[in-house]
């Protein structure tokens, strides 16, 4: 039995490379989930008012596919995501000191 699945991590740049969009798709059997990070990547932003990386968190059920959460990627991202014998374990992400 598959208990998670996690395909390699598609991007799309916009022409002239000034932006791009990450794609994170996932599977999680035991808990029956699917999802998807979708994240732009606008590197000229920094020092802007706006984030260089902003996105959304898309789950759905497996059983038919239903929809369960839409969640701005901005808000879990300080948060580090792992799975661990099918739990869903998260914690703050270590965050590198300057």
């Amino acid at each position: 039995m598959i208990c998670t699945v996690e395909p390699l991590r598609p991007v799309m740049w916009l022409p002239e490379r000034v932006g791009a969009l990450g794609m994170m798709p996932g599977y999680i059997g035991p808990q029956a989930v699917m999802g998807l990070k979708v994240v732009s990547v606008f590197p000229g932003n920094h020092g802007t008012e706006y984030d260089s990386h902003m996105g959304a968190v898309m789950l759905f059920e497996t059983g038919h596919g239903r929809p369960l959460a839409i969640i701005d990627a901005n808000a879990p991202s300080h948060v580090f995501w792992g799975l661990t014998r099918g739990d869903i374990k998260w914690r703050p992400r270590d965050r590198p000191t300057k």
